[in-house]
């Protein structure tokens, strides 16, 4: 097992690149190159770095991804996460359905398992959550009214990707009207979000859970 472990670290230095929104991209040629063994441990590695799962997807569903690696297939849901074909790459982000939103706290707490979230002491009552389709819909007005536009990088993004960016908003439910903030991406449209960090945790990172 260690054999195989070692191998799938290896090609993951040559095949696996972390996006600054919480997407993996996996090289397909490098996949379909590899041994299949240590392909299959990338791609399970990949998808629970992504989901926070304890396990993988069922190993039926896995063979499946790679059998299909050479073909430019539609995007489809797997353990928590989107899985596409984008260009040369297979990319992986969560699905934003999978995710839960959380009341934001002062101090640092950690977001689906992955997202480090600053707030000051005295924060105002806000959730973070997926950004989702109907927010992704409205971050283009909020954006012209509130003259905070997002970054271009996070605008170049695929809207697959986009839509499961962490989003900051008034309200547990995650209406258009209440979003406040996409703080990865630089946008804040009101002061509500003023003062609030979410960035990629680094491994290890200790923080509350939410």
């Amino acid at each position: 097992r260690l054999v195989l472990e070692d191998a799938a670290s290896r090609l993951s230095a040559t095949a696996r690149r972390d996006g600054a929104f919480g997407d993996i991209r996996l090289s397909r040629e490098h996949l379909a190159a590899a041994r299949r063994d240590t392909s299959l441990r990338l791609l399970k590695r990949a998808i629970t770095d992504v989901s926070g799962a304890d396990y993988p997807p069922r190993q039926r569903s896995i063979d499946k991804v790679l059998d299909d690696i050479a073909t430019d297939t539609p995007a489809q849901t797997l353990g928590g996460c989107v899985l596409w074909t984008d260009g040369d790459d297979l990319a992986i982000c969560r699905e934003p359905a999978a995710t839960k939103t959380a009341p934001i706290k002062p101090g640092q707490q950690t977001w689906d398992g992955r997202w480090a979230v600053t707030a000051p002491e005295k924060v105002e009552a806000l959730w973070i959550g997926s950004l989702g389709d109907l927010g992704l819909q409205a971050a283009p007005s909020m954006a012209r009214v509130y003259g905070s536009q997002p970054t271009g990088d996070w605008q170049n993004q695929p809207r697959i990707l986009q839509k499961a960016t962490p989003a900051v908003f008034a309200s547990e439910m995650t209406s258009p009207e209440s979003l406040v903030a996409i703080p990865c991406a630089g946008a804040f449209f009101t002061d509500q979000a003023k003062g609030i960090d979410v960035r990629l945790s680094a491994p290890g990172d200790a923080g509350a859970q939410s």
